[in-house]
């Protein structure tokens, strides 16, 4: 009899664990369903690609009921990255643009308050910051972390570069000794796109500055330059 009472406590204990970890799996397992189905949306959206307002809503939608269910730093981000392309949608200067790119706002911080080493969710909280209110005194704090947390990132060298040009006569030396580097970095991976935003944001006289110490790189980009 003691024997069978130890081995339905034991049996209870076991379950008990069980039982207490699928439920602490629950909320991941739920989150994660919510946003299984808008991978695609994502990735888009990191080529650059227009997506339609309804299928961005239902992205939105899915990410902030996941939020409900496991507070994610990575999951807010991402919610801002699809507001602020809701906001473009819309129309940045349109109220529901304006209410779009508040909230991508708040989800970003949201998102870097709980995890800062996220050098993309800098990138998009400056660039909003760009668009909400031009180039202000936050502008190049928001800059250097989008920098200086990847500074070897390709993929975000170009935005970086566009909104430092955009920024240069506010930015400080250590923020325009930053932007060149991430100048250098850009003639080296997209030399057609640098000329571009180059000529876009008026940047020759400081890209060619930037590129004074990389005579292969300055002849190429100045190629690709003259060219548009």
């Amino acid at each position: 009899m003691a024997g069978f009472a130890s081995r339905f406590i034991t049996a209870l204990i076991i379950f008990a664990m069980g039982a207490a970890v699928i439920w602490l799996s629950l909320p991941r397992l739920f989150s994660s369903l919510y946003v299984s189905n808008f991978g695609d949306v994502l990735e888009e959206l990191s080529y650059g690609r227009d997506i339609s307002a309804p299928k961005l809503a239902l992205a939105a939608k899915g990410h902030t009921l996941a939020l409900g269910w496991m507070t994610d730093g990575g999951m807010w981000t991402r919610l801002g990255e699809i507001r602020l392309a809701q906001a473009k949608t819309a129309g940045f200067d349109t109220p529901e643009g304006k209410r779009f790119l508040e909230l991508s706002i708040k989800a970003q911080k949201a998102g870097l308050a709980m995890r800062p080493l996220q050098p993309y969710a800098w990138n998009q909280l400056a660039l909003a910051s760009v668009i909400k209110q031009g180039v202000g005194p936050e502008l190049e704090p928001l800059l250097r972390m989008s920098v200086e947390s990847a500074p070897f990132e390709p993929k975000l060298v170009l935005s970086n570069v566009e909104m430092g040009l955009l920024a240069w006569p506010k930015l400080s030396e250590e923020g325009r000794e930053l932007i060149s580097k991430q100048i250098v970095r850009a003639a080296l991976y997209y030399p057609d796109r640098l000329a571009k935003v180059t000529k876009r944001r008026y940047g020759l006289p400081v890209v060619r500055k930037a590129l004074a110490g990389h005579p292969d790189l300055a002849k190429k980009f100045l190629g690709k330059y003259l060219r548009l």
